[in-house]
Order: C-alpha cells, then sequence, then structure tokens
C-alpha cells in the first residue's frame, strides 16, 4: 500500500501520523519511513507544522506554502551548520597548536 492513496487532500484535511498508524497497523516509525520514501520518489505528500499532519495540495498556493516553509527551515538550519562548521575549525586550529 501506498501511504499517498490514504492521505487527504487539502490543508484543511491533514491526517496525524496517529491517524496513519491506526489506518495501516504501521508504527510511527513505518509511517514516516513510507511518507519519507514516496516523497523522494515524487508523492506531494505536504505537511503541516502548525496544526501538524499529512495531506495533498488542494492547489498551487497550498505547494507554494509548504516550499516556502521548508525552504526556509533549510536555509535557517545551513546557517547554523556554517557557524558549527567555522567553530569547528576554531577549535580544531586551537588543538593542533596546542599539541
Amino acid at each position: 500500500m501506498k501511504i499517498a492513496e490514504i492521505i487527504p487532500t487539502g490543508r484543511q484535511n491533514a491526517v496525524s501520523v496517529k491517524s496513519l498508524m491506526i489506518s495501516t497497523g504501521w508504527t510511527e516509525r513505518a509511517v514516516r519511513a513510507a511518507v519519507s520514501r514516496e516523497r523522494i520518489s515524487g508523492a506531494l505528500i505536504l505537511s503541516n507544522r502548525q496544526n501538524g499532519g499529512y495531506y495533498l495540495p488542494a492547489n498551487r498556493n497550498e505547494l507554494r506554502e509548504f516550499l516556502r516553509s521548508n525552504e526556509a527551515q533549510v536555509f535557517s538550519t545551513l546557517k547554523m551548520l556554517r557557524a558549527a562548521r567555522e567553530q569547528l575549525k576554531v577549535l580544531e586550529g586551537q588543538l593542533s597548536l596546542e599539541l
């Protein structure tokens, strides 16, 4: 069974992981893995961070909002990783100088 086949259309109809667990009989981990796998394969399974849950886009605006929200999170994470990488370089430089 493909998880996308049981996920409803429209943000207002988003379904929780728990609901998907009940519908499929799968564990939370299995549901999340299926969503990830199908997304990578091209399924447009969106998620709503504010209210939780998965849904298929009802229109372009829902897809645009999903992209905007996730791109913002990715850029924020990349900034944090860049800063951490720079700190690691400093620490590694200090360690090699102290030896």
